[in-house]
């Protein structure tokens, strides 16, 4: 288990930071920030987890329950956890960014997050956060291509060369013709015809 030090610590690393402003983005919390309710609502207390239970319908269909709530959308059950463990006395921000680092923490991402490798950072948290594009669970999901604008990282399209570039890097070497021979030269070197023996040969070479 990360200490609450070792945590304090990773707050302050930008790409902590990043990736944590990513999660964020990825939960739709942007607007409320930390006092987001579950939906888009506003908290009207960060005294403590509120714990209020929503309903709301997977992308399979089912009906399902859910308590997440403030900035990273933490369960109640998951939230209480994390208050025991470090004594958490509040909801408030400062607890709520330690609490999510300490569940990147948990799942083997922290490394990944302060070394700035977020492709597998993600890869290990998409059971932690549902909007995640590796979350294995049945609820909307961002991409890829979503997730790394939130983090600031180029957009991994296709770069296509220009005619001029392509001229530039590949200059047009001599055409291949293919070589032909003259007539004379294909008569010279391929000729198939049957050598036949004069009469006098023959009789020197069967006698009788």
């Amino acid at each position: 288990m990360a200490t609450l030090q070792l945590l304090a610590q990773a707050a302050q690393n930008p790409n902590a930071r990043r990736y944590l402003d990513m999660l964020s983005a990825a939960e739709g919390t942007t607007g409320n920030g930390y006092q987001t309710a579950f939906g888009g609502g506003r908290l009207a207390s960060l005294d403590s987890h509120p714990g209020t239970a929503a309903v709301f319908q997977q992308t399979n269909g089912r009906r399902n329950v859910t308590t997440a709530a403030g900035r990273y959308q933490f369960l109640r059950p998951t939230w209480q956890g994390l208050a025991r463990q470090y004594g958490f006395r509040d909801f408030g921000p400062r607890n709520q960014d330690l609490g999510a680092l300490a569940l990147i923490a948990q799942s083997g991402a922290l490394d990944d997050v302060l070394q700035g490798r977020f492709d597998a950072a993600i890869r290990k948290t998409g059971r932690i956060w549902a909007s995640l594009p590796s979350s294995p669970y049945a609820q909307k999901k961002r991409d890829w291509g979503f997730v790394s604008k939130a983090l600031g990282k180029p957009s991994q399209q296709p770069q296509y060369l220009s005619a001029q570039d392509v001229q530039r890097l590949f200059p047009a070497q001599p055409t291949q013709q293919p070589q032909y021979l003259s007539d004379q030269d294909a008569q010279r070197l391929f000729s198939h015809e049957p050598q036949f023996l004069s009469d006098e040969q023959v009789k020197a070479l069967f006698p009788g």
